[in-house]
Parts: C-alpha cells; structure tokens; sequence
C-alpha cells in the first residue's frame, strides 16, 4: 500500500511539474509571438495566400472582375463597366493588401487603368486577353529561408505544340515576407 501511495505522490509531482513547464512553454511562445506581432504562417495558410495572389493578378492580368454591363461610364476612348464583387477602389485594395505588399498592390494599380473609380464607383474595362497555353500544371513548394521570409517556388509544365506533352519545366519564385507585423508577398510572378 505504502509503495503504491509513494507511486501515486510521484506521479502526480511529476504531473504537476510537467504542466508548470508546459504553461512557462506557452508564455515565451506567446512573448515570441507578440514581439514580432504575427504568428509565422505555416506552409498551408502560405501556400493558400498564394493562391489568392494568382486570383488577384488573374484579375489585372488575365480577365477582369465580373461587372455589370449595364451601368457604364467612357472616359478617354474606353467603357468602364461598374464591377460588381466592390463598391470603391479603396475596397479592391483592402483586399488585395490581404496577401500583397503594399509596393505590390501600389504597382497593381498603377501600372494599368483596368480598374478606375468615377464618382466613388469602382468600375473597370470588360476585357480578358486568356492564359498562356504553353504552360501546365504547377507544382507549389514553400521553404523558410529566415524568421521572416519564405520562399514560394512553383515549377510549371512546359507544353509542346499538341499543349498536352510535357517538353520541359520553368520555375518562379516568390517571396512571402513579414512585414512590420504582416505577412504579405514582397516578390510575385504571375506567369499565366
């Protein structure tokens, strides 16, 4: 009886010990975690912010937001057509500064006129130019190159005239970075 007290004492001492370490554990992770004030993604959550990258240059490079083709403005020789997921440009950016860096996003609409706001309305030119035929499928992998960088590279098929047989492969690289607090994309290809 005695040997089983004695047991059961040092099992719960060692149990007790075992949470103390456990919540001092979770403390300086926490502390970790606040001083550089957002939590390193993990693979997955990256590898879905590059995703929703690609959606977003899709939009400006590819073929535009859906729009309403009834409600339309002309300014210098084109027809803006009223897009209908936002209401403002400030809206669009918002979202686009969800994965992308500010430069990034500043780079997006400046470089085009594909979306521009008249009278607070956010509208943009009907157009879709299609994807390079020539590519196929990717192939996404993410290594951390430091405590506030990773890497994104995607290896993409190369097509040969028949667009089904694979020739040969290209590589792009993206850098997801954390920056003052956000994690964003500081390098981005849209290859498409």
């Amino acid at each position: 009886m005695k040997k089983m007290l004695s047991i059961l004492i040092a099992f719960i001492l060692i149990c007790s010990l075992g949470s103390c370490s456990a919540s001092k554990s979770d403390s300086t992770t926490a502390t970790s975690a606040t001083a550089t004030s957002a939590a390193v993604p993990t693979n997955a959550q990256i590898i879905a912010a590059y995703n929703k990258a690609t959606k977003i240059y899709f939009y400006f490079d590819v073929n535009s937001l859906d729009v309403n083709s009834n409600v339309t403005v002309k300014d210098a020789g084109k027809t803006y057509y009223k897009v209908k997921a936002y209401s403002t440009l400030a809206q669009l950016k918002a979202y686009m500064e969800t994965v992308l860096s500010d430069n990034l996003v500043n780079n997006l609409i400046n470089k085009t006129d594909v979306y521009r706001e008249f009278n607070g309305v956010l509208y943009s030119v009907d157009g879709a130019r299609g994807e390079d035929i020539t590519l196929g499928k990717e192939t996404v992998s993410v290594t951390q190159s430091s405590n506030s960088i990773f890497t994104v590279t995607v290896k993409v098929e190369k097509l040969g005239d028949d667009h089904q047989t694979v020739t040969g492969y290209r590589t792009f690289k993206d850098i997801y970075s954390n920056i003052n607090g956000k994690w964003a994309f500081t390098g981005f290809v849209y290859f498409r």
